[in-house]
């Protein structure tokens, strides 16, 4: 974070320590091939409205991700290819980027321009998405009391900007 509280993301060369900072942002994931990072960074809209976006490592060709136009984006997760993106959305804003969101819903967007669409639909805190190696995504969740990971295989796009989810999680052991 800088002197103003803003949060930066920053390229550190091994050797040598050069530092270059890129963008304002924070939680940045590596895309499947190592060429670019998905990251949130505070948005225009207000406070708890964060943005996703997608730059290069060399920090070119930044570019902002269709999200839901009504809630806030956060956590970006690649699929195993670099063709899709997961994340959360949420509707009430947290006062800081550490906290847990009150009630969070996971999108996905899709890289070739498609909509975004929602995997999950309810009042759940449904949040830290990871597309893992087998396609499916795992999250955190308190749908079923207490705070559990679960998972589901998304078959979508069925929902683009809301409606009913396209599938619903199972709880994996």
């Amino acid at each position: 974070r800088d002197e103003r509280g803003i949060w930066h993301l920053w390229k550190v060369h091994l050797e040598g320590g050069i530092r270059t900072q890129l963008v304002p942002g924070l939680f940045p994931e590596w895309s499947p091939d190592g060429s670019r990072l998905a990251f949130q960074s505070p948005s225009l809209r207000g406070p708890g409205r964060d943005e996703l976006w997608i730059i290069g490592v060399d920090g070119e060709g930044l570019t902002p991700l269709p999200t839901a136009p009504d809630a806030g984006a956060i956590q970006p997760s690649w699929d195993p290819y670099g063709d899709r993106i997961v994340f959360s959305t949420i509707t009430e804003p947290v006062k800081r980027p550490w906290d847990q969101p009150r009630a969070a819903d996971l999108w996905i967007v899709d890289l070739n321009g498609a909509p975004p669409f929602r995997l999950t639909d309810d009042q759940a805190q449904d949040y830290a998405p990871t597309w893992a190696l087998d396609g499916r995504i795992y999250f955190t969740s308190d749908r079923r009391g207490g705070h559990r990971i679960l998972s589901l295989e998304p078959i979508g796009p069925v929902s683009p900007f809301g409606g009913d989810p396209p599938l619903f999680p199972e709880e994996t052991p």
